[in-house]
């Protein structure tokens, strides 16, 4: 995509943080590339030779609803946008490991938690169990549950 001086495109999304990747550059002429993202300069009057290629990504916040791309022109050179992708940081679920498993009286079962997507902001997960006196969670040694009472208890995610 080439954008011409002062051009702007937009997408709307959900107001939160985001990383964003861009690439500028072309493999046909020399280019001499400005874009700014939500305001935040991703690279300004970058000059690059015929073939050669910049990725730039950085994390913007979006306040309302529209991310937006803007560019300047310098001289004869216009910037080649190659492409942007756009990542959400907002957790959007856990996977748990064991899915499923049966644990006798008295004994201990590590879950492992992993958030999705892995590279959403917030990376806590705590552990707690609807039902204490059935499975208890020990927070000192982090996702270990363990079965209190006479009976197997199943544990699924």
């Amino acid at each position: 995509m080439i954008l011409e001086h002062n051009n702007k495109w937009q997408i709307k999304l959900p107001n939160g943080a985001y990383d964003v990747v861009i690439s500028v550059g072309s493999a046909n002429k020399d280019t001499c590339n400005t874009v700014i993202v939500e305001g935040q300069e991703f690279c300004l009057n970058l000059k690059l030779k015929r073939g050669e290629f910049q990725q730039i990504k950085k994390k913007v916040i979006l306040n309302d609803e529209y991310l937006t791309l803007s560019t300047s022109f310098h001289g004869n050179s216009k910037t080649v946008l190659n492409y942007i992708q756009i990542f959400s940081k907002k957790v959007c679920g856990i996977s748990l490991e064991p899915k499923e498993m049966e644990i006798e009286i008295g004994e201990s079962l590590y879950l492992f938690a992993k958030v999705i997507p892995e590279w959403a902001d917030n990376q806590e997960v705590i552990f707690s169990s609807e039902n204490p006196s059935i499975a208890e969670v020990d927070q000192k040694r982090y996702g270990n549950r363990s079965c209190s009472r006479n009976h197997k208890y199943n544990c699924t995610n």
